[in-house]
């Protein structure tokens, strides 16, 4: 199987469920996020799990084209980002994370992951 079609479907099945599970345990979430965003250690040590899975994806993946291919491909280096403005600024992303646990913002960032799965999903399972 090729490895793009295989990322397509894990990213797809992992987003969709995600963001599902999100919806239907929205005050969890909620949280669990303002929980997540006052630990430090818990901040910072995910910005290394972050870097690394982003970094995988990259090495094994970095095609760049106008399809799924390349969301594939920009999801790796949004992890490589966040993973590594979580290690060198986690003060600061502890502010972010407080500002996306307030409601609106998760719910945004919801719909627009949700559709991004669904698209995976689609591109990974027809291909």
């Amino acid at each position: 199987m090729d490895i793009s079609i295989y990322l397509a479907r894990v990213f797809g099945l992992y987003l969709v469920v995600a963001c599902v599970a999100m919806f239907l345990n929205r005050k969890y979430v909620s949280r669990v996020a303002k929980d997540f965003a006052d630990n430090l250690g818990l901040v910072f040590f995910s910005g290394f799990i972050h870097l690394f899975l982003g970094l995988l994806v990259v090495v094994a993946h970095n095609v760049w084209s106008w399809d799924f291919r390349g969301v594939v491909t920009l999801i790796g280096w949004m992890g490589i980002f966040k993973g590594t403005l979580r290690i060198f600024y986690p003060a600061k992303f502890i502010k972010l994370g407080e500002e996306f646990a307030s409601g609106k913002k998760l719910i945004i960032w919801g719909v627009v992951w949700l559709a991004v799965g669904i698209y995976l999903m689609w591109a990974g399972f027809s291909a």
